[in-house]
């Protein structure tokens, strides 16, 4: 395991053998007792949907994963890495995949 010193807070311990989730949507997605609840799901060739995760975070943690992703999604599209669709919705459209 590989300590990381993290800037303010405790260090970050590294975990090699935590496993990854692929999802290429989120559907549930809802605020209820102080937490985020998210659900990751993917879709398969039946044409069906299917969890792939189910994730909660605190309230904190929930406004961090926001402005950490408003942050990731600014520089993308400064480096115009990806454009936003003309209704100006979430939705991005890939201009230079890397």
């Amino acid at each position: 395991m590989a300590l990381m010193t993290a800037k303010n807070g405790p260090k970050f311990v590294e975990v090699p053998g935590i496993s990854e989730t692929f999802a290429d949507s989120v559907k549930p997605l809802s605020f209820r007792d102080g937490q985020f609840r998210i659900e990751f799901c993917v879709s398969r060739t039946d044409n069906c949907l299917y969890p792939s995760c189910r994730l909660v975070l605190s309230a904190s943690a929930g406004v961090d994963l926001l402005n950490k992703l408003q942050e990731m999604v600014g520089d993308l599209h400064q480096r115009r890495k990806l454009g936003f669709n003309q209704q100006n919705k979430l939705s991005l459209i890939v201009l230079d995949p890397e």
